[in-house]
C-alpha cells in the first residue's frame, strides 16, 4: 500500500500523496470501504487530524492557516466524534438499558441469595434452639 504513494489515481491528474489505513468514513457496523480524500480549490471543507487532546489549544492555528490559504471563505469546523457520537446514539441508547437491566438483574439476584441465606440461618437457629431445649447433643443430625 505504501508504494502506490506518489503514483497517479487512474482516471484523474491527480497524484496520490498519502495511505491512511481503515479510515472510517461510514459505519461501524459495515466493512471499510476504501476512500480518496482530495483537494479542490473550488472546495470549501477541509479533513485534519490533529494529536493534541485539547481542541482549543490548535483551532486558532487551523484558522489562521485556513485563512491564509482561503481567504475568501469563512472558517466553521465540526468535530467527527460529534458526528460519529450523532450517528450512534442508538447503539449507546441500546447499550445503556442493556446495563441498567444488568445492574437491576444483579440486585435481584443479591436480595434473593439473601433471602436464601436468611432462611437457612433461621432454620438452623430453630434446629439449634429445640436440641438445646431437648439437650440432645450438636452431632447428631
Amino acid at each position: 500500500m505504501k508504494k502506490a504513494v506518489g503514483e497517479q489515481i487512474p482516471g484523474t491528474k491527480d497524484v496520490i500523496v498519502g495511505v491512511v489505513e481503515d479510515f472510517t468514513c461510514g459505519s461501524f457496523k459495515q466493512e471499510i470501504p476504501p476512500a480518496i480524500i482530495s483537494f479542490h480549490k473550488e472546495g470549501q471543507s477541509l479533513l485534519i487530524d490533529y494529536r493534541s487532546s485539547n481542541l482549543s489549544k490548535v483551532l486558532p492555528q487551523i484558522q489562521t492557516e485556513w485563512m491564509s490559504v482561503f481567504p475568501d471563505y469563512s472558517f466553521t469546523y465540526r468535530v467527527i466524534q460529534e458526528e460519529l457520537m450523532k450517528k450512534y446514539k442508538e447503539d449507546t441508547f441500546f447499550y445503556k438499558i442493556i446495563i441498567t437491566f444488568s445492574v437491576i438483574s444483579m440486585i435481584l439476584s443479591c436480595f434473593g441469595l439473601f433471602a436464601l441465606s436468611w432462611a437457612v440461618v433461621q432454620s438452623r437457629t430453630r434446629r439449634w434452639a429445640l436440641e438445646r431445649y431437648l439437650e440432645r447433643p450438636h452431632w447428631t443430625y
